[in-house]
Formats: structure tokens, sequence, C-alpha cells
């Protein structure tokens, strides 16, 4: 991405959310699914974020407004500790400009919270207030919305003929396409078993460490872009596994149990534990794949270096993806 096209961008955000043309900005990297800076002004500093896929796909705007929507819900009741959302110029937390691209792109913008990332491995105290967090958010959420149907692959994507691209583009041999196909089947299988469930709530829909900032024993709860309609047992599941220091081949018992123990504190029920509550896990697996290959394969605009990343991460995605899968029955065990 030049330089030029960088400022041009900036300079149609800042005038988006009213920030004074002198502020400067620091890049926060390239690798995550959006691109963000730290806002840097005389007194003030900010989070801002340009979402990479098209406004005009209308079903992933209208969900990202749903998002959006219930987080700025949760922030009135400041019950949760998060980043406060700063509205536009036109009233709106959500601003279409011409992007870094050049394309139209919509931007948020958040007050900058101090904190430090979670690492991979929280303290045991900390995993436990983040299952206590994540059941109160799921209470709210309960009375925010809820439906007897949903979806958990709400992307307008198909996986597994990303996965027939990878390999026509030479990324994958052919035995290393039959072999990932089964997995993309078998994740999908699950996740279309998973989402006949007639339980669905508004959740956060990924809380991990990644989202979560550690502050003077505060757990600051970020992301929230991803805020949708979920059976809330399946969050309760893959977040409990994100927690446990999951790196993509093995998780830790203690920690998933801790985790848990958090969210039934707040008397949010998660009986009978089964392979199955890892639908929600599997369905984003795949879309995450999904996502990733469609950045390596160009139809998504980046640099090189994101494009390499992105391969990598596909890779690494699909194998996470297959070591997950045959350790279902195990973490249901962890979880009774």
């Amino acid at each position: 991405m030049s330089r030029s096209l960088d400022n041009d961008f900036l300079s149609r955000a800042y005038a988006a959310f009213d920030i004074d043309s002198a502020a400067t900005a620091t890049s926060l990297g390239r690798a995550s699914a959006n691109r963000t800076w730290r806002i840097q002004t005389g007194r003030d500093s900010f989070f801002l974020k340009e979402f990479r896929y098209s406004p005009s796909d209308l079903r992933w705007v209208e969900s990202l407004r749903a998002a959006v929507a219930f987080e700025i819900a949760i922030w009135r009741g400041g019950t949760i500790d998060m980043p406060a959302p700063v509205a536009g110029t036109s009233g709106e937390l959500l601003e279409t400009v011409a992007g870094s691209r050049g394309d139209d792109a919509l931007v948020r913008l958040h007050r900058w919270t101090p904190g430090q990332s979670s690492h991979a491995q929280p303290a045991v105290s900390s995993i436990r207030a983040a299952g206590a967090q994540l059941g109160t958010v799921q209470a709210i959420g309960a009375e925010h919305s809820s439906a007897r149907s949903g979806s958990l692959m709400w992307w307008n994507w198909d996986p597994r003929a990303a996965l027939a691209s990878f390999g026509e583009a030479g990324f994958l041999t052919a035995a290393e396409v039959a072999r990932y196909a089964s997995i993309v089947d078998e994740a999908i299988d699950l996740a279309e078993v998973g989402q006949l469930t007639e339980s669905w709530t508004f959740c956060h829909s990924d809380h991990k460490p990644d989202n979560v900032l550690l502050h003077d024993d505060r757990l600051i709860l970020t992301d929230w872009d991803e805020a949708a309609l979920c059976p809330p047992r399946y969050e309760a599941a893959e977040a409990a596994l994100m927690w446990s220091g999951w790196d993509g081949r093995l998780a830790n018992r203690e920690r998933m149990v801790a985790f848990l123990e958090g969210y039934r504190s707040t008397g949010a029920a998660f009986d009978r534990p089964e392979p199955l509550d890892f639908a929600k896990w599997a369905a984003e697996r795949v879309g995450w794949f999904n996502y990733l290959a469609l950045r390596t394969l160009g139809r998504m605009s980046g640099s090189d270096d994101e494009v390499a990343e992105a391969l990598t991460n596909a890779i690494a995605t699909l194998r996470e993806t297959e070591a997950g899968l045959t350790q279902l029955e195990r973490w249901a065990a962890w979880m009774s």
C-alpha cells in the first residue's frame, strides 16, 4: 500500500470523525482481518479501524450494524469494561470513506484504551474472570435479542471452492487438497448440525485473549464487530478453548475448567457438554481459512507481505482444524 494512499485515506478518516488534521497515525500492523492505527492528537488518543470487507456486501454490512448496535447498548449499560466508541460527524458509529485501497471502506473509531493484550498463558485467576465476563455479556445479550434459528456460517463464501482454488494455484499438493477436503467437510457438517439448535441469543462471538486488554486488574473487552446471534453454549465452548492456551495442537485442561468455572459462577448454564458444542469453533475455522485463502489468491487487495502471511496462516488454520476435530470428545469431557 503506497504512503500517499495511506495519507489520503487518513485525511478522509480524520474528517469523517472530526479529528485534527495535524494528528499523527501509527500503523498497528496488517496481519489481522482489518487495518488499524493509533491516532494521536494534541491531547487524545484513538484507535482507528478500516474494514477490509467491501461495503457492497450488504449482508455483511447489515450484520456489522447489528453488532455495533449491541456494542453501544453494552457500553451504555456500563457493566462491561470496554473501549469507548466514537461517533462520526454523521452521528453514526460507522462511516464510509474512500479507503486506503482506493475503494469505499467502512471505518470505526474508539478512544484509545491503555492495557496489554492477554498473553497466550494468562493467570488462572484472569481466565476465571474472563469466563465470568462472558457470562455477564451473554446475560445482557439474551435480553438484547434472541431467536429460534440462525446460522453459524454467515459468510457468503464457499470454503470447499477456496480449497480447490488453493490446490489449482499450487499452494497445496493434490494429496493435501484431498486430505483437507475431508477436514473442511467434517467441520461444515458439524456446523450444519449445530445450527439446528433453537437457542440463539446475541453474543460477543469472539471472546479470546487477543481481544481482552489487561489494565489495573481489569479485563477490557474489545473487538465487538463480530457480535451476532449465536447459541450461547457454543460461544462458551469456543471461548473456553481459546482461553485454555490452545495453540493449534494442544489445550490445557486446568485453564479450560477455570474459564468455565467463572462462566458458570454468573448463573450461566452449561450442562452435559458434548462435541457438538464446538460447532461454532468449527464454523469459524473454515470461515477464517476461506478469508485467508481469498487474500492469498489476490481476491482481496494487500501487500506482498500480507499475501505471504495470509498463505502461511491459511495452511496453519487447516492444520489446526484437523488437529482440533480429533480432540472434541476429550474437550467435552474436560468441560463436564
